[in-house]
């Protein structure tokens, strides 16, 4: 009993680091279920957290923040040391028509958020909070949180956005899996003559700028240290943009992103390795997003479910799945039906387009092939930067307001 009331209390440090593990090793574990192919991931240490919030689990909020601040800062920094030897890269032939189609969903995702809050008089944390859970894009949630921060003291803003993310994030998941199946089955199209038809293209496997360097089995702390250095400074730089009293910052989110994606394309200065072995950029990587999700959950878990059951929960829901589907849809139809692009490409580009994992899983597994990877790969970075910047920007142009 006595533990019970440590861990409720969230006042010690131990007690914080037990429920952080509590919430990691649930949540993961939740993750693995898997129904028709479909499962959480890493998302399910999101509803872990959540659980033991609303069961009183508590992280002193000083704590609580610094946790999730430098996960995030370890996530989004891992992720563009990853994609940045290639994210220049993706902008020739093919890959310019399929970024520009994922950067089509990512704003049309951006304008239905945009709809929701006018029509509805929603805050606009609420509507960022649900705009990134229907994108299954967690950096974009760090990011508009971060930015909220900056604009208000009221800890509730920034409880409703992680909410918001927390009640659109599973039809996310499920949202681009309907699209991939209805476009399939509406379009009839015969998925071993299209896995034939992509074999026999131009398209390549991109080759991981991670395993080029697995000889270097141990990181660069020191250049590790400093890319992570130079972008948070990055993060807190103000930037004057015509129209908007405030100035812009990329935050803790955009500022070690945009370091890490050219310090990844540099990959050596010097003696300086910025890029890390493929090994110790996934443990950092996961690290990071489970770090920054318990501390999510933990703080809007209290609240979760009595907004879920007095119906306001439920509105939220439907306003993610619009968010979710319409530009999915949009942009699957106009890519089979006008474009002609095939069946496995497009499967690549709507797991892609929303940063999913679990749905370029489910595509690789309904396809028989691991080829969506080359096109999910491919708008994967335009994509991730997008949905961080697009996150903060709506927070700025409408608290500005």
């Amino acid at each position: 009993m006595n533990v019970l009331n440590i861990l409720q209390s969230g006042n010690s440090i131990p007690g914080s680091l037990i429920t952080l593990c509590l919430a990691g090793v649930i949540g993961i574990l939740i993750g693995k279920i898997s129904f028709k192919g479909i499962s959480l991931g890493i998302g399910g240490v999101l509803f872990s957290s959540l659980l033991l919030g609303h069961m009183g689990f508590k992280i002193d909020p000083h704590y609580l923040e610094f946790i999730r601040e430098t996960g995030l800062v370890f996530f989004v920094y891992t992720i563009g040391i990853q994609i940045g030897p290639r994210f220049f890269s993706s902008f020739k032939k093919e890959g310019i028509r399929l970024n520009i189609l994922a950067a089509a969903i990512v704003a049309g995702g951006f304008a239905v958020a945009v709809c929701i809050h006018l029509a509805s008089g929603l805050h606009i944390a609420i509507v960022a909070g649900i705009m990134s859970g229907a994108v299954t894009n967690t950096p974009g949630l760090g990011a508009a949180q971060q930015i909220i921060s900056e604009y208000s003291n009221d800890a509730l803003l920034n409880q409703n956005c992680g909410l918001g993310y927390a009640m659109a994030y599973p039809f996310g998941i499920i949202g681009i899996i309907l699209v991939m199946t209805l476009l399939k089955k509406m379009c009839r199209i015969d998925v071993a003559s299209e896995r034939t038809a992509f074999e026999a293209s131009s398209a390549k496997s991109i080759a991981s700028a991670d395993a080029r360097d697995e000889s270097n089995l141990k990181p660069d702390i020191i250049a590790l240290t400093i890319g992570i250095l130079a972008g948070v400074l990055i993060g807190i730089i103000p930037i004057k943009v015509p129209g908007i009293p405030i100035p812009l910052k990329l935050g803790i989110a955009g500022g070690p992103l945009l370091a890490a994606l050219f310090l990844g394309k540099l990959r050596k200065t010097g003696p300086l390795k910025w890029t890390l072995p493929g090994s110790s950029n996934l443990v950092l990587r996961e690290l990071g997003i489970t770090m920054f999700l318990a501390c999510v959950g933990l703080r809007s878990g209290e609240k979760f479910l009595h907004s879920l059951l007095d119906g306001e929960g439920l509105k939220w829901m439907l306003m993610g799945t619009l968010i979710t589907i319409i530009p999915l849809i949009f942009a699957a139809f106009l890519s089979r039906c006008v474009m002609k692009m095939n069946f496995l490409a497009i499967c690549g580009l709507l797991a892609g387009s929303m940063t999913d994992p679990p749905a370029l899983s489910f595509a690789e597994k309904t396809t028989s092939s691991e080829l969506p990877a080359v096109s999910y790969a491919t708008v994967y970075a335009l994509t991730m930067f997008l949905r961080i910047t697009l996150a903060q920007l709506l927070v700025i142009i409408f608290m500005s307001d």
